[in-house]
């Protein structure tokens, strides 16, 4: 008896251990001193959230460092001055690495909301030829090449024999590299191959690749070629005599065990963890379709939140809430922490128990300094009842203060500088852009009116409504 209870004292204590291995990344590039890097990753690839995964202060010197740990391989990346800099990273490995000079966004690059960074892969010094990045990018170039060449005939004849000619044709030139993240990246690769030639049928594809095949929610070409497949399939699915039971099960059973169901009506679909993973897809693509009530879709993944097994389905699920629900009047207002013109750290968290106007600013923006005077104006009439928080978005915080100097604005002034993502946060397009925010930290206004269009009869009906 004594022997049991120790064994299963050991089971569960095996059970809890974590398998992930620490992953070093360092380098020295001078023209990054004194800047903090922010090493990211997406938590899930299906509403593609960002996750911190480790920060670093450049040293006077350049130099830099990140630790942090993983259990599988992953694709990392920085927003670095104009670039967005990728690469993957295997658990219990050190990497040097070379970053390109610090290129600064122009002017016009950061008032366009629109700008996307370019992106780039970054170099590891002194690697060696058999390092996942450098396979990982010989394939590549490898693939493109032959796919180029090949393409004509590819989409002409739509014949499997060619696909397969050209399978084995690049897959003789690593015949000799056996690593298992690379063996699932050729795989999805070729099944693009395979989806041109059979004239993107989807179950093809899934009877092929996804049916069997364990779910690979970290590898990026595995999740590129799910959310292809899979985009929209609820839709496209419930047009089948299998799969006409979908609306219902939607809107009127409101059911995950009867969508689950449905899809088994497909031979194709019967591995669970597979038919859930296609079910957060399909739920969070119809929440930008308008076929269904948001409230309809939130009930079915509060659903799959409380019922399932899969810890990064639960991720999924609290990821797609906050997308969902971000900026909705009610919700809670994104939290940050950034520097005020004193370099202070402020929350918005402190300002708690006052109605806060917050408002999103760019200093060259003349329609912003014409708001800055009407601000002044209006934080001498209501100090006592709101606060104005303004972030500032473009310069450095020296710029910010620069700019402030001399001025009669007393408010409260941040600058984004060490928490970029805060302009990703509140969805800021245009400046600038204002929001109300309850003294209970919850969104009153989304957005608010700016100050010139009557913004203090607004004001008064919300203090009105919680008097």
């Amino acid at each position: 008896m004594k022997l049991k209870l120790f064994i299963a004292i050991l089971f569960v204590l095996f059970a809890k251990i974590d398998f992930a291995q620490n992953v070093k990344i360092s380098g020295t590039e001078l023209s990054y001193a004194n800047q903090e890097l922010v090493l990211l990753t997406y938590s899930e690839h299906i509403t593609f959230s960002e996750n911190a995964l480790a920060k670093s202060l450049v040293k006077e010197d350049g130099s830099y460092l990140f630790e942090f740990s993983t259990e599988n391989a992953i694709s990392v990346f920085m927003y670095i001055g104009r670039y967005k800099a990728f690469l993957l990273v295997e658990p219990n490995r050190d990497y040097k690495i070379f970053l390109p000079e610090f290129s600064e966004k122009s002017t016009s690059e950061k008032l366009n909301p629109y700008f996307k960074d370019m992106e780039i892969t970054l170099e590891i010094l002194s690697s060696k030829k058999n390092e996942l990045n450098n396979i990982i990018s010989e394939f590549d170039s490898t693939f493109n090449a032959v796919l180029n060449k090949n393409f004509p005939s590819i989409y002409r004849q739509r014949k499997y024999s060619i696909i397969d000619s050209i399978v084995q044709l690049i897959d003789t030139q690593f015949i000799n590299i056996e690593n298992k993240y690379l063996n699932s990246h050729k795989l999805y690769k070729y099944s693009s191959l395979y989806y041109m030639a059979n004239q993107r049928n989807s179950e093809f594809i899934i009877e092929k690749y996804f049916s069997e095949n364990p779910v690979l929610y970290h590898h990026t070409e595995y999740m590129n070629m799910f959310n292809q497949i899979f985009a929209r399939y609820l839709t496209f699915y419930s047009l089948t005599k299998n799969g006409n039971r979908i609306p219902l099960d939607i809107s009127l059973t409101k059911s995950v065990v009867r969508l689950k169901h449905t899809l088994s009506n497909n031979p194709n679909l019967k591995n669970d963890t597979l038919k859930e993973l296609i079910i957060l897809k399909g739920i969070y693509d119809n929440f930008y379709l308008g076929n269904y009530s948001q409230k309809t879709l939130l009930l079915i993944i509060d659903s799959i939140g409380a019922t399932t097994k899969v810890a990064h389905h639960k991720l999924i699920v609290e990821n797609i809430k906050k997308n969902v629900n971000c900026l909705k009047i009610g919700t809670k207002a994104p939290e940050f922490e950034l520097y005020n013109r004193n370099k202070r750290k402020k929350k918005l968290s402190n300002f708690s128990g006052k109605f806060i106007y917050l408002n999103f600013a760019n200093t060259e923006n003349y329609a912003c300094q014409k708001d800055f005077q009407l601000l002044a104006n209006l934080y001498k009439k209501h100090g006592k009842t709101i606060e104005i928080v303004t972030i500032i978005s473009n310069g450095t915080h020296e710029d910010m203060t620069e700019f402030l100097e001399g001025k009669d604005y007393d408010w409260t002034f941040l600058h984004c500088g060490n928490q970029p993502t805060v302009i990703k946060d509140y969805k800021i397009k245009v400046y600038p852009l204002y929001f109300l925010v309850d003294p209970y930290g919850k969104l009153a206004l989304s957005p608010a009116l700016p100050p010139h269009e009557n913004f203090e009869i607004q004001l008064f009906k919300e203090i009105k409504k919680r008097d």
